[in-house]
């Protein structure tokens, strides 16, 4: 019988959610693919940040050899967002298309502008409002009619109810474009990629019968794709997973009372932010509170009353309960804080992390020196971080900083940061440059990544009920499903055929995986911008309303 797979996305999904719910009866249909399958947790990346973890995903190689190390990258001295031709080496579905296999696969990350191959791809996160976002063109036609108008992202700046059931909405539209899609075309390989998880995790984590009910909600999208094609081979996985950020680490404050960064006061103010966000929707009544205060607003500024002092002041128990039953209107009144607004000083400053790269990547950059200083300011920077105590508990907050030669390998290291930090559970860090300490415990608990996904693997020739006794990686899903469509896997893939996970005397199990060579994309001109300016702006916003910058 003819192979087929259909990979399932759940992006920041964990077992550490999971568990509880599968073991309750309340994701049968992924208990069903679990029971008949074989799982494991899988390992990210370093960083396990969306970007680059699913570049690395595509095409079972670490950064150091597709290139992409961010949201981010630097080009003519401009920090630009990176896109789908920034990946230098051929993705899974182009690898197919190359073996007369047909795929269609939407919604993955880094997947914009979306590539020509033997099939469909829609593009995900990271496509500008009103860009070209299918391959080919006609298909996003078919997607608004089968859907009722398609939508790549939810309204992520809404909050509360209101974007739990924005996120649904989308959701509900990906699962039936996908189904309708698949059973319109002829295809041998399909993906989906759900965001739902990792959204309401980072916004909700406290409330878990919220991020239960995002899961339930998942698990039934499922188990209509597994109804629908029921001869497929399912792999459910996610990128990473999420954890409770318990406790902020302000890398900024400390690099600047290291003497490592500078800053000075400029134009460049928490209201050009607050200015921004007002254009979303959604936001704008609250960006309104802080772009035009109130009377008693500028009374209590004049007085050098402001919330950031309010707290120092107040006993952490009182502030709390003081914020719970004070009504948000009268909490408008309360300005945040007395900062005239701060700007990096980057002719001053040798490392920095602020703005350079997503928070959630945890990566700094050295700049300003020849390469001899700068390996010298490394092997001190790495030092100090290691063995970083946080100032109230007295526990390491870095669990690992790397050198970027240590992670990657490959033609691309140099275009890496040079430090990412792996840090201990519960902490992740932030832009701020004043704080009370470099580390503070936060009043809210949010979601923020965790290395550990989720990977389930259910199909014909799989083998049943088996617990991965070690982590696979996130790179070795690609070879994996590569092998088990028949077909080669590149000689410099990082990833490996995960032979484990087929009964043993199946085909794929005993058959050894063919490697053959394959040469990298070249990359594109540097002068051909995919993003202009506005859809950059644009994007920028979206990810900062996300909490990612």
């Amino acid at each position: 019988m003819k192979q087929r797979v259909i990979v399932i996305g759940l992006d920041g999904a964990t077992f550490d959610v999971m568990d509880p719910l599968l073991e309750d009866g309340q994701l049968p249909h992924i208990s069903d693919l679990v029971n008949k399958g074989t799982t494991g947790r899988l390992l990210s990346t370093i960083p396990y940040s969306t970007i680059p973890a699913w570049p690395s995903f595509m095409t079972g190689k670490n950064p150091g050899k597709h290139g992409v190390f961010d949201f981010f990258r630097f080009a003519e001295g401009e920090r630009r967002l990176t896109n789908s031709q920034d990946i230098h080496s051929p993705t899974l579905w182009e690898l197919l298309s190359q073996h007369g296999k047909r795929s269609i696969v939407i919604n993955v990350p880094g997947t914009y502008p979306p590539a020509e191959i033997d099939g469909i791809v829609v593009s995900g996160m990271l496509t500008p409002a009103g860009a070209q976002f299918t391959s080919p063109p006609e298909v996003n036609v078919f997607l608004d009619r089968v859907t009722g108008g398609y939508r790549i992202n939810s309204r992520a700046h809404l909050s509360g109810r209101k974007l739990m059931e924005d996120m649904q909405g989308v959701t509900e539209k990906h699962k039936s474009a996908f189904i309708a899609l698949l059973r319109r075309e002829h295809w041998d390989f399909a993906m989906m990629m759900f965001r739902a998880t990792d959204v309401i995790q980072h916004h909700f984590w406290q409330n878990h019968d919220t991020v239960q009910e995002c899961y339930r909600h998942l698990d039934a999208c499922v188990g209509e794709i597994v109804k629908a094609f029921p001869d497929a081979a399912i792999f459910l996985i996610s990128d990473h997973g999420l954890q409770g950020q318990h406790r902020d680490f302000h890398i900024s404050k400390w690099l600047i009372d290291e003497g490592y960064m500078s800053i000075r006061k400029g134009q460049t103010t928490e209201m050009s932010r607050w200015e921004e966000i007002g254009e979303l929707e959604g936001r704008a009544e609250l960006a309104e509170i802080y772009l035009h205060p109130s009377d008693v607003s500028r009374f209590l500024l004049g007085l050098g009353i402001t919330g950031h002092k309010m707290r120092k002041l107040v006993p952490r128990r009182w502030w709390n309960a003081l914020k719970r039953w004070t009504p948000r209107s009268v909490q408008a009144h309360v300005p945040a804080s007395d900062d005239v607004g701060y700007e990096v000083d980057w002719e001053q400053t040798k490392a920095s992390a602020y703005q350079m790269y997503a928070t959630e990547n945890k990566a700094i950059k050295i700049m300003n020196l020849d390469p001899p200083s700068r390996d010298r300011l490394c092997d001190e920077l790495i030092e100090k971080l290691s063995s970083l105590g946080d100032p109230q508990t007295g526990a390491h907050i870095v669990r690992r900083a790397y050198r970027r030669e240590e992670l990657y390998q490959g033609p691309y290291v140099e275009q890496a940061p040079d430090i990412i930090l792996d840090l201990h559970d519960g902490y992740n860090i932030t832009n701020a440059f004043f704080a009370d300490d470099y580390v503070t415990p936060r009043d809210q608990i949010r979601g923020c990544h965790h290395r550990e996904g989720i990977f389930v693997a259910c199909g014909d020739e799989i083998e049943s009920g088996k617990m991965l006794p070690s982590y696979p990686s996130l790179l070795d899903v690609m070879p994996t499903v590569l092998h088990y469509l028949g077909c080669p896997v590149p000689d410099d893939c990082d990833g490996r055929v995960l032979r484990e996970i087929f009964e043993p005397d199946s085909l794929p199990h005993g058959q050894r995986a063919v490697h053959e060579p394959v040469e990298s994309k070249e990359p594109v001109q540097e002068g051909s911008a995919v993003y202009t300016d506005d859809e950059q702006a644009e994007i920028e916003r979206r990810l900062r309303a996300l909490g990612y910058l």
